[in-house]
Formats: C-alpha cells, sequence, structure tokens
C-alpha cells in the first residue's frame, strides 16, 4: 500500500500545465465584464445624462420635449385657448378687420328677378351651372358662350339598292296621307325605293370635339352621350338630255323616320330629359327607319342585305330576324319612352297592328305632314329611302 502511494507522488500530468490555454480562454471572463459594463454606460448616457427628446408643435410654435412633458404641453395650450375665448374683449387684429357684406349680397341676389336667358347654358340633362352663365362680380348674366363646333365627318362607303314594294291599306288617315304624299300617290300600290346605307366615324366625330378650336364644347356635356338627332339624304340628278348634274336636293324623311332637330328652336327646359330619353330610345329609328306598311309578299331588307343571293331559307330566317328587332324597338318605346309629353304631334307613326302606343299617348312635335315649315317635298318619280347610318367608334 505504502509502494502504490509512493508511486502516485512521483507521477506528472502534462493536461494541468497553462501554457496550451488560448488567449480567448484567458480572458473570457474580463471580456463580459467590459460589455456589461459598455451597455450601462450606454444606458445611463440616453437616459440619465441625455434623455430622449421628441420635437412637439403646440399652436404655432414648435418645441423639444421628453415624453413625459407632451401632455403637460398639450393642456397648458388648451388652458390658454380656453381663456381667450373666454374673454369679452376681442383681440386686437380682430377690431380693424373689414367683413365684407355677405348677408346684403345675399339678400339682394335672393329677391333679384330671374333672368331669362335665350338659350340653354347647361349640359342637356345633367345638373350643374356653366360659369359663364354669372357676370362679373356675380351681378347679372353674361352673354352665353357661342362654343365651334367642327365639321361633321362625312358618311364612307356608301351602298345603295333598288327594288320595289307594294303600299298596303292603313286605318289610320294621317299614316296613310302622309305616305301617300311621300310616295306621291293617290292611292296605295306598287313603287319603286332605293335604301342608301353608309357608315359615320362616331370615333373621329369624337376626336375632333376633343381637338377643336377654341371655345370647344365642355366634353362632360357630350361624353358618353353622344346620340344622332336626324339623318339627312340628300340627292343629285342626271339631267339626261344635257348630261348635266344638277344641284344637290335633300329628300323628305319618310313617316317612319325618327328626326329630333325641328324641336330645337322651340324646346323648353324641362322638357330636355324626355326628350333626351325619347331620342336615346328611337336610336333605331333614325339610323334604321322601317319601310312600313308594305304588303305580306314583299319583305323589305336593308341595302346591305341582297335578297336576290339569299336562299328561300335564308331569307325566310333574315324575315324572322327583322321581325324580332321590330318587336324589341317596340318594347323599348313601350317602357322607355312611356307617357312623354313634349308638346306638339308624334314625330313617328306607328304601324297598325303594332304593340306601339298611339301618337296621341306621347305627343312629340317633330312631323307633322300638314306644317308649312317642313322641308318642301321634292317631286320624285322613284322614291328615296333615308339612308341606313352604321356608328363605328
Amino acid at each position: 500500500m505504502s509502494d502504490a502511494l509512493t508511486c502516485l507522488t512521483d507521477l506528472e500530468f502534462p493536461s494541468m500545465k497553462m501554457k496550451n490555454v488560448s488567449f480567448l480562454e484567458k480572458h473570457v471572463e474580463k471580456m463580459i465584464f467590459g460589455l456589461g459594463a459598455l451597455f450601462l454606460l450606454v444606458v445611463i448616457w440616453f437616459y440619465a445624462l441625455f434623455p430622449q427628446r421628441v420635437e412637439v408643435s403646440v399652436g404655432s410654435q414648435k418645441r423639444q420635449a421628453s415624453p413625459g412633458q407632451i401632455e403637460q404641453l398639450v393642456r397648458q395650450e388648451a388652458d390658454d385657448l380656453e381663456r381667450k375665448l373666454k374673454n369679452a374683449t376681442p383681440p386686437e387684429q380682430l377690431v380693424n378687420m373689414q367683413v365684407p357684406p355677405y348677408a346684403q349680397n345675399l339678400q339682394q341676389q335672393i329677391t333679384a328677378p330671374v333672368a331669362r336667358v335665350a338659350r340653354l347654358t347647361t349640359p342637356l340633362g345633367q345638373s350643374g351651372l356653366d360659369p359663364s352663365i354669372l357676370g362679373v362680380g356675380g351681378q347679372g348674366l353674361a352673354a352665353a358662350v357661342k362654343y365651334n363646333i367642327p365639321v361633321l365627318p362625312v358618311p364612307d362607303k356608301p351602298v345603295a339598292r333598288a327594288d320595289f314594294a307594294v303600299l298596303a291599306e292603313v286605318e289610320q288617315p294621317r299614316l296613310r296621307s302622309a305616305w301617300l304624299k311621300a310616295l306621291d300617290m293617290e292611292s296605295p300600290g306598287d313603287f319603286r325605293y332605293v335604301s342608301v346605307a353608309s357608315a359615320f366615324d362616331m370615333g373621329q366625330w369624337q376626336k375632333s370635339l376633343r381637338q377643336g378650336s377654341q371655345p370647344r364644347i365642355p366634353e362632360e356635356w357630350w361624353r358618353g352621350q353622344l346620340l344622332v338627332t336626324e339623318v339627312v339624304l340628300e340627292r343629285e340628278i342626271l339631267n339626261s338630255d344635257t348630261g348635266k348634274w344638277g344641284g344637290l336636293t335633300k329628300v323628305a324623311r319618310i313617316p317612319t323616320q325618327a328626326g329630333f332637330t325641328a324641336m330645337q328652336n322651340n324646346l323648353a327646359p324641362e322638357n330636355v330629359n324626355a326628350l333626351l330619353t325619347r331620342m336615346r330610345a328611337r336610336q333605331p329609328l333614325v339610323l334604321r327607319p322601317r319601310l312600313e306598311p308594305i304588303t305580306m309578299d314583299r319583305t323589305w331588307f336593308p341595302p346591305t342585305i341582297d335578297p336576290d343571293t339569299l336562299s328561300p331559307r335564308q331569307r325566310e330566317q333574315a324575315r324572322e330576324v327583322l321581325r324580332v328587332m321590330r318587336g324589341i324597338e317596340e318594347q323599348i318605346e313601350r317602357e322607355i319612352i312611356g307617357g312623354a309629353d313634349l308638346g306638339g304631334e308624334d314625330d313617328v307613326f306607328t304601324v297598325p297592328g303594332s304593340a306601339s302606343p298611339a301618337p296621341a299617348q306621347y305627343p312629340g312635335g317633330f312631323y307633322n305632314p300638314d306644317a308649312a315649315n317642313m322641308t318642301p317635298e321634292i317631286p320624285i318619280t322613284i322614291p328615296l329611302l333615308p339612308p341606313w347610318i352604321s356608328t363605328s367608334r
């Protein structure tokens, strides 16, 4: 036992020597202590020596304050404002202030008589006033602005087709008289006609309105509600004896074609919305009037459709499509136009047997075969239909 202990005391352990320990291992305790001391100094610097400051706008002044002082500054400003409001003496800067006579001006405008204007100065069917309606200082009414209207684009690529039809007997005396007068006939019978179609570039017209010379029509007046009010067909006759062309003449509208330009001179402001409603609903009758009434053995086709190139089945299908289109147009008239009263007589005759309202139910004042101010009738031997117009954007 004693010999074993003697041997242990003589052994040496190389791993217990410090010469193999790295620098980090020797000084790690000092580093941790140093970082802790540095963090403590930062805390003392920001929260004890130089606490956090923010910029606060109180009234018209800007101040630097700590978060704990913000509420006190706001309360102090509120107390000052309350004290000033309770003070019966007005501030010095308000004593000599000149106040315009708003009440007097308002009273004068309320009691002033309503001025009459020669024409509408507001957009059709919309609310709002045109600034030009007021004079200098709001006294009276200034002259209405005369807006520049660009030249209308000419419809291009006309298509014409000649055919014949037989005018049917109708019970309505005015409709019968109007058709006989338009066809220069004494009693219903067969007649020849020419249908004309063309295209009108609505996109080019909108571009002209936007880029025309000043003063331009405000875009908010017409954007989204461009409507065709009337289609006018002009013709020129070639003299077979002299070989010369005559002057351009206007072809009178047929009774089933709608037109609204004749109403402009006598249009009352309270009837504007009713007129616009009717114009929207009757765009098909303005652009694509129907040749009615004719006997059932003859079907009128638009000039873009050549019935001679159609098979019997295709011709029957085309008749059905035209019949459905007519029914839709009649439904639009019943549901949209309703009983709008614009004064005068109706502008478009209804076809016997259709479901459209009678002329007396919604008078309009656009077509009257006996009126003296209508377009003079042109003696024609081959009556012309008003053109079919297609609008493209």
